[in-house]
């Protein structure tokens, strides 16, 4: 029996950066009969993904030093010499030279754009090359976050019914179409009790990742009932189900996957080395900084070595978003791999999660997942 054939959708791939969509996206090329399209994207976005702000890179340079490093490094784990490119913008028309010589992707400059939504580009499998670029042959949809569905969504309402278009009207069929949500749902409203846990509440402005509004029944666009959502976190999950309280297709699946991460090995450090602690935060802006409790962690330094002047421990600092400070190590932004290798080699006994404000009430993600299996 052959595989399914899926369209994942995402803000941009390859990436190098953060490990559950690295091994959420392997599993599903590895898998399944898998094509992957890419979003339209502004260059601020590109800069927040990339860990780098508005002075240091731009427009094609910015987009270079995203792909290339990725398209290497996943290379072989994500079959990506199985690809061709499809490119709909002609902004990333250099990405022709990925492709094999009897295939121009720049044919399809201009498709796949719909009023204000686009995607940029799209890798399909060579099995299925062909001068015309259908959407509506797959089995399944699966979109990395309910603003890129909304995206998706405003391509598929642009059928051949409504205007002339490359996608077909099977492709509204909702039904097929899974949806993960952001963690944390970008910065849900939450507010301190008197006892227990935090409550969150939800309200339409805090709905950041455009789930409540890509998935609200409307006369223009009918109801999207059949659009199944998976949250990865209990809070995001009461949140969207009072948001959208008649969608019958939620699920709750917790924690990260790490299918791709080596077995543990543990790391015990003779008793009169010194600690190493870490901070890794990927955000180049101070309002993100100080969202991520980088200050925070400065103050701890500060506090630390006013208090033992020949303190031995060592403060680390990984990611664009730790700027200099004269205790700690910084180490700026690395790719995923680097991230697994830093920590594998660098024997780390603490790994702080910092996040302040609506954050820490209601936390977004748990960072520091990612360096736990391998026993940091």
């Amino acid at each position: 029996m052959p595989a399914p054939r899926i369209l994942l959708a995402d803000m941009f791939f390859p990436t190098a950066s953060a490990a559950w969509r690295i091994d959420e996206i392997q599993h599903f090329v590895s898998r399944f009969e898998t094509d992957v399209l890419a979003v339209h994207n502004s260059d601020a976005v590109l800069r927040y993904l990339s860990g780098q702000n508005r002075s240091t890179a731009d427009g094609l340079r910015l987009r270079q030093q995203m792909f290339e490093p990725a398209w290497r490094s996943l290379n072989s784990s994500h079959h990506l010499w199985r690809y061709d490119i499809l490119i709909f913008r002609k902004e990333w028309n250099w990405l022709q030279r990925y492709n094999d010589p009897a295939f121009d992707g720049r044919a399809f400059n201009g498709q796949a754009q719909a009023a204000r939504h686009s995607a940029d580009y799209m890798l399909r499998l060579r099995s299925h090359r062909s001068p015309r670029l259908d959407l509506s042959s797959y089995d399944a949809y699966y979109h990395i976050f309910c603003w890129v569905f909304s995206t998706v969504a405003a391509l598929i309402d642009a059928t051949p019914a409504r205007r002339a278009g490359p996608i077909s009207a099977p492709y509204r069929a909702w039904g097929r179409h899974v949806i993960k949500a952001w963690p944390g749902a970008g910065a849900l409203g939450c507010s301190l009790t008197e006892r227990g846990p935090p409550a969150c509440q939800c309200k339409p402005t805090d709905d950041a990742d455009g789930c409540i509004a890509a998935l609200t029944p409307s006369r223009a666009r009918g109801s999207r009932a059949a659009v199944r959502v998976i949250t990865t976190q209990a809070h995001v999950h009461d949140c969207l189900r009072r948001g959208l309280p008649r969608h019958p297709h939620f699920t709750l699946i917790p924690g990260a996957p790490t299918s791709n991460v080596p077995p543990p090995r543990p790391m015990l450090l003779p008793a009169a080395d010194p600690l190493s602690v870490c901070l890794t935060v990927a955000a180049p802006t101070r309002a993100h900084q100080q969202a991520k409790g980088v200050f925070v962690y400065f103050d701890i330094v500060d506090r630390y070595f006013s208090r033992y002047p020949e303190g031995r421990v060592a403060f680390h600092g990984v990611g664009s978003g730790v700027p200099p400070h004269p205790h700690v190590h910084t180490h700026g932004h690395m790719t995923q791999h680097d991230l697994d290798a830093f920590y594998r080699s660098t024997p780390i006994s603490i790994v702080f999660d910092l996040a302040v404000g609506n954050a820490v009430r209601c936390p977004s993600q748990p960072f520091g997942l990612f360096a736990r299996p391998i026993c940091v």
